[in-house]
């Protein structure tokens, strides 16, 4: 694989790769990922917080919170 370095500190380097991802490794050269990676992404304005996908906890909170009316309705009936 082939890496260019797009920005490097003292606690990581940013390298993108030929299919235009980015991957860091810290100063221990150990790969970070996810939430890790995603803010060493964000500090860098490499990335967008409105393009980050959003966490499996997030997604199934809200159709549970939108179910519970539509039960409470159903009793009242």
């Amino acid at each position: 694989m082939k890496f260019t370095a797009v920005k490097k500190t003292d606690a990581y380097t940013i390298y993108k790769k030929r299919s235009g991802h980015y991957c860091v490794r810290d100063h221990h050269r150990q790969w970070l990922k996810g939430e890790a990676k995603d803010k060493a992404l964000l500090d860098a304005k490499l990335i967008d917080r409105s393009i980050m996908p959003v966490s499996k906890g997030g997604e199934e909170a809200a159709p549970a919170a939108e179910a519970a009316p539509a039960e409470g309705a159903a009793e009242e009936k």
